[in-house]
C-alpha cells in the first residue's frame, strides 16, 4: 500500500546537517534512497501500553478495542480504537508501540533529547467512515477494504518509519508517499502527510509524562495534497497549519475537502453546492 519513502522533509533548518538541502521555508530534506532493508523483530512489545490506555481514556473515552499486529518489524505496532460518542463524533485510531523504542533525535537538542525521543500517532475519521458491528468495532469487511483502511495503514507505516530508517519524526515534519509522491489510494488525491502535535481531541493532552523523566508526545497525522506540501516547504509548517485552520480543516479526515492553497473558480463553487 505504501512505498519505502525516498525522502522525508523535516521542518526547521536548525535541525539539519550542513550537507542537507534546505527549502525556501527552511525545511531540511532527508533522503533515504540508499537504505538497505533488514527485518528485525522487536525486543519488547507494549512497553507503555497500560499507561497509554489510561491516559487516552481521559481524553477520548473508553477504548472500543485493539487492532492487533500479527507480524512485527523493529517495533510491535497495535492500533487502539476509539469509537464515536455523543461528545466526539468520529472514530479515532492511535498507535501503540512506536514509543517502545526511542527515536534518533538531533544532537543539537542536547540534554533535552530524551523529551523528544518517543511519540505515538493518531488519526480521526468521520463517524460514517465505518459501520460498527455488534462489538462496537468497525466491521471486518470494511477493515479489509483498502479504500477504508488506508489511513490506518498510514499510521502503522509512519509509526515504524523512524525505527526502520534510524531517524526522527516530530511536530511539523512532512512525509511524502513515494518520490515523486503518489496518492495513498485511488480513492484519494492525498499523497503526503504532515504531523502536528496535540491537534484536535488531544490538544490539551499532547504529552504523557513517563516515570523516568521522559515523555510520549501524540502527533496527529494530517494527510495533504501535493500543492499543500509544496506550500509547507516554501512557507513552513506553521504557515500551512494556519491555512488549514482558517479553511475549517480539523483533525477529522475529510476525503473530499478542497486544497487550502488552490484557488477555486466560480465553477468549482457551484459544482459543490
Amino acid at each position: 500500500m505504501f512505498a519505502v519513502l525516498a525522502f522525508v522533509m523535516l521542518n526547521g533548518a536548525a535541525m539539519s546537517d550542513e550537507d542537507e538541502p534546505l527549502t525556501a521555508g527552511g525545511s531540511s530534506i532527508h533522503r533515504y534512497d540508499g537504505h538497505q532493508y533488514e527485518f528485525r523483530g522487536p525486543v519488547d512489545a507494549g512497553v507503555h501500553l497500560e499507561k497509554l490506555e489510561t491516559f487516552l481514556q481521559a481524553a477520548l473515552g473508553p477504548q472500543a478495542g485493539v487492532y492487533h499486529e500479527i507480524i512485527s518489524d523493529k517495533v510491535h505496532i497495535d492500533i487502539l480504537i476509539y469509537a464515536p460518542t455523543e461528545s466526539r463524533d468520529c472514530w479515532t485510531f492511535v498507535t501503540s508501540g512506536m514509543s517502545d523504542l526511542p527515536m534518533k533525535v538531533p544532537e543539537i537538542l542536547g540534554e533535552d533529547r530524551a523529551l523528544f525521543s518517543r511519540s505515538e500517532l493518531l488519526i480521526s475519521l468521520p463517524r460514517d467512515w465505518f459501520d460498527a458491528g455488534d462489538n462496537g468495532l468497525p466491521i471486518d469487511s470494511q477493515m479489509g477494504d483498502d479504500s477504508k483502511f488506508w489511513p490506518i495503514g498510514l499510521l502503522k507505516h509512519l509509526a515504524r518509519f523512524p525505527h526502520e530508517f534510524d531517524t526522527w519524526l516530530w511536530d511539523g515534519h512532512s512525509i511524502p508517499n513515494f518520490d515523486p509522491p503518489e496518492p495513498y489510494h485511488p480513492s484519494t488525491r492525498f499523497n503526503g502527510s504532515v504531523l502536528y502535535l496535540g491537534m484536535g481531541s488531544l490538544s490539551e493532552n499532547q504529552v504523557m509524562e513517563l516515570d523516568d523523566s521522559g515523555a510520549i508526545a501524540f502527533h496527529t497525522v494530517v494527510p495533504v495534497y501535493g500543492d499543500e506540501m509544496t506550500y509547507k516547504l516554501n512557507k513552513g509548517s506553521d504557515a500551512l497549519l494556519e491555512k488549514l485552520l482558517s479553511h475549517g480543516v480539523t483533525d477529522i479526515l475529510d476525503p473530499n475537502r478542497p486544497s487550502v492553497v488552490q484557488k477555486r473558480s466560480l465553477f468549482d463553487f457551484f459544482s459543490k453546492s
